[in-house]
């Protein structure tokens, strides 16, 4: 099952690398299609991040499952990894699904901020918000089965706690990143308004 998962992922991943590109940012733009593009950047850049993270830990619950060890029986392959690789399962189910909704969100702000006909790129964004709500409402549906929780948002919670039970250096300095690139995230967010704020001064002035 984890292998179900990580070859959809790492074909994401590929994707998902060349879209954090692909609308590059301009002088020129608005605060309006500035902040979309930037939003645009993030969404497909928390996509290509968290399919990466659902590559390496849905490979290292393979190989683990393959070490030579006694386990109890279990009766089915999803009680068996829920039992026995619980934060691999949690972690690859969550960065999958997370990544796949980012990416979904990413194409619907992209058909917004670079179809020139209003209507078509209206219809092409609502098609993708659409498919993004619609895998939401399949994913609750049996996530609970899967892992144990209500939700999407209870599964990335559960991972977060999982994160924090498994400790190390390494992951910590992981959440502090994160921070980090929330702050600078704010930043941008405040910038782009100032430089909007000046050029409309200037043009008006």
């Amino acid at each position: 099952m984890l292998n179900q998962v990580r070859v959809p992922a790492a074909l994401l991943a590929g994707i998902a690398f060349g879209a954090v590109f692909g609308m590059p940012l301009t002088v020129g733009d608005g605060f309006s299609l500035g902040m979309r593009k930037r939003v645009y950047v993030l969404m497909a850049a928390c996509s290509l991040a968290a399919e990466l993270v659902a590559i390496v830990s849905s490979t290292v619950g393979i190989m683990k499952l393959s070490e030579p060890r006694e386990m109890p029986t279990y009766a089915s392959p999803i009680l068996l990894l829920r039992g026995e690789l619980q934060f691999e399962w949690i972690a690859t189910q969550f960065n999958f699904l997370f990544g796949l909704l980012m990416f979904a969100g990413a194409i619907a702000l992209r058909a917004v901020s670079v179809i020139d006909c209003p209507n078509l790129a209206k219809s092409v964004s609502l098609l993708f918000v659409a498919v993004a709500l619609h895998m939401y409402g399949i994913v609750n549906k049996f996530i609970r089965t899967l892992s144990g929780c209500d939700n999407i948002a209870g599964l990335g919670w559960q991972y977060f706690k999982l994160v924090l039970h498994q400790g190390g250096f390494l992951n910590y300095a992981s959440i502090a990143c994160m921070v980090a690139a929330a702050y600078y995230l704010g930043k941008v967010s405040s910038h782009t308004w100032h430089v909007t704020r000046a050029a409309v001064h200037v043009a008006c002035s």
